[in-house]
């Protein structure tokens, strides 16, 4: 069985996430910051730069004209959706890669972190969520334990299939059962060690139990309502299995009236087809 410390040691052997990134959420934090700090900062990575500016000219944004620079872009589509674009840029190039003891093929588990994060950025907008930035990062890196738990689940892929979709047990009590830690509390522990903010971390490591969440419990609050919205869709980050079915009064406990469901739902469909190009970019 595993314990968090082996976890913490196997995080220490997987790259970092770019330290750009890391940057951002606290240059974000400052509601003075200029759109030069911001850009300035991007503009230190060049690779990142490029993939940028390849997501802003993409049939996604259908922009007008085309951007050339990074400050282009976030005068043009503000800080805060810049600021997804680093994160998303960054993110595919973990979550992309087939997850065998999942039996997740390539690109599946990336598709489901991107819809969720899309989700989580239709939920900030209909509630007005000050605090969007910490949402989407918590919602696209929300599977991130996958990454860790993976090569120990590998030979382990029927019994967790036997226990999920035979004997219907929930998927983080058979992680459990079979590592003795979930990929939640894994996600957890790797967050925590790429220093993101305590509250993006426990919003991970509490994504499938937000009530014991005490640092940042609507975090996870609004990550479980994104999965109910892309699992509504017949996405799933486990074969056939799904975590949630939609609950309504959750929804409503949030904010959200029921009869804005059927809208975010239609919403969220609409722009994941119009990220195609992300979905289905190259691990």
């Amino acid at each position: 069985m595993l314990t968090i410390e082996q976890i913490v040691q196997d995080v220490q052997s997987l790259p970092m996430l770019n330290e750009v990134v890391t940057k951002l959420l606290r240059l974000l934090e400052d509601p003075e910051v200029s759109v030069n700090e911001v850009s300035d900062l991007i503009n230190l990575d060049q690779g990142l730069t490029a993939d940028i500016l390849k997501l802003c000219n993409s049939a996604c944004f259908g922009l007008p004209r085309r951007i050339d620079s990074i400050h282009h872009a976030a005068v043009l589509l503000g800080t805060d959706i810049l600021f997804e674009l680093t994160l998303t840029a960054i993110a595919g190039n973990y979550l992309a890669e087939a997850q065998r003891g999942y039996s997740l093929p390539q690109g599946v588990l990336w598709h489901f972190s991107l819809a969720c994060a899309i989700a989580s950025g239709l939920l900030a907008e209909e509630l007005r969520f000050p605090d969007r930035q910490c949402l989407y990062t918590a919602a696209l890196l929300q599977e991130v334990g996958k990454l860790i738990l993976d090569p120990y689940l590998e030979p382990l892929a029927e019994d967790l299939g036997r226990l999920v979709l035979e004997e219907k047990t929930d998927f983080c009590v058979a992680e459990r059962q079979l590592l003795g830690v979930d990929h939640a509390e894994a996600g957890g522990a790797m967050l925590s060690h790429w220093k993101l903010p305590d509250r993006i971390s426990a919003a991970v490591k509490y994504h499938h139990q937000p009530e014991a969440n005490d640092i940042s419990r609507e975090l996870s609050d609004l990550i479980q309502l994104s999965d109910m919205l892309v699992e509504s869709l017949g996405m799933k980050a486990f074969r056939e299995s799904a975590c949630y079915a939609l609950d309504v009064v959750l929804f409503e406990q949030a904010g959200v009236a029921s009869d804005r469901i059927p809208e975010l739902t239609e919403a969220l469909s609409t722009r994941l087809t119009e990220a195609e190009e992300l979905i289905h970019r190259p691990a």
